[in-house]
């Protein structure tokens, strides 16, 4: 099955996270079972318990645990998985911010703003982040209007690619993080508004043996640059979005040259690219980014926002156009986050 071929790559791609006292063979047949329960039994719970295992054997890291433990929405608790492994002394300083050089922009319209001209348009998330794909939501439907009619992500797998014509709701092979509520919702508004889905991820035949870390990690960014690049070739005149992670658009070193500038030297074509992880707020201090907590000081964020400077481009972390500011989510209705009523639209 090809779903089952894209969590066998994700398996690979992830490889990296386990631990080398764990055989090849252990952790196959360990992440096969909770494929298998989470997948093709839709019992996401148990699945997560088989993870959890996983992780407290050392097996899987806390941060990729929490991109599955997401699922059960206790976000509270997925964050702190998802942030377990950072030194609890270190904090970087606030980045200052002259507060009067900045307008607050509502971010679905600073979002239309940017993307107005644009061919390609890119938003980041993090994996264990439902609320991500809330905003996801407003977003493709602020896009949709303006001509853009393609959504690629990062979790589809080749399934989408052979449906794509006759989706009508989301189902658990269409990726890996389908599973999830909001990410269910997202695929969902979609597939409503007339999006053609498509899959960028390394394919299982773009995967290559025997090399290191680095090397990988390249081979993964320049694989996905290559498949965008098929789908932007094939559709010469529709307008892309792009959702998932790699798309700061500056060179690193090696394997650290992201998605978005290989596809840039690919293509010739500069995407926009919105940064959410940036400007997403935390339940602990040493969480959050130098930069949302400069933002902070400027004042109380009551809605996602952007900062339009005076010559009209946006603050934004190196690497992206635009970032968007969260408020910190409150949990006192009924241990939910006011964030599914406000920006996810649920009761």
């Amino acid at each position: 099955m090809k779903f089952k071929a894209t969590l066998t790559t994700l398996l690979i791609l992830l490889s990296t996270q386990f631990a080398t006292s764990a055989s090849a063979d252990d952790r196959q047949e360990k992440w096969d079972l909770a494929w298998r329960t989470l997948y093709e039994e839709n019992r996401p719970l148990k699945a997560i318990g088989d993870l959890d295992s996983l992780m407290k054997t050392g097996w899987i890291h806390t941060n990729t645990f929490a991109q599955f433990y997401a699922f059960t929405g206790n976000l509270i608790e997925t964050e702190f998985l998802a942030h377990a492994y950072l030194a609890e002394d270190i904090v970087d300083p606030p980045i200052e911010l002259i507060c009067e050089a900045y307008m607050r922009i509502p971010a679905t319209e600073a979002i239309m703003d940017v993307a107005r001209n644009a061919k390609l348009v890119m938003m980041n998330e993090n994996h264990y982040s439902p609320l991500h794909r809330a905003f996801a939501s407003q977003v493709i439907g602020v896009l949709r209007p303006i001509g853009f009619s393609l959504f690629g992500a990062e979790t589809f797998s080749e399934v989408v690619a052979e449906r794509s014509d006759r989706l009508t709701s989301p189902t658990l092979d269409l990726g890996v993080y389908s599973a999830e509520p909001m990410f269910g919702d997202l695929i969902r508004h979609a597939i409503a508004q007339g999006y053609v889905l498509f899959p960028y991820e390394q394919t299982a035949a773009q995967l290559v043996d025997g090399v290191d870390e680095n090397t990988r990690r390249a081979v993964r960014e320049q694989s996905q640059a290559a498949n965008i690049k098929r789908v932007i070739d094939d559709n010469a005149d529709k307008l892309v979005f792009i959702y998932g992670t790699h798309i700061r658009k500056t060179p690193g070193n090696g394997s650290n040259t992201m998605m978005a500038y290989r596809l840039q030297q690919l293509t010739g074509i500069e995407p926009i690219s919105i940064d959410q992880t940036g400007g997403t707020p935390s339940s602990a201090r040493r969480y959050q980014t130098p930069l949302y907590r400069g933002v902070e000081r400027c004042g109380k964020l009551d809605y996602p926002v952007a900062l339009r400077k005076r010559d009209g481009t946006y603050l934004a972390r190196d690497g992206y156009d635009i970032t968007i500011f969260f408020p910190h989510t409150n949990y006192s209705i009924g241990g939910r986050p006011d964030w599914l009523i406000s920006i996810g639209g649920r009761a």
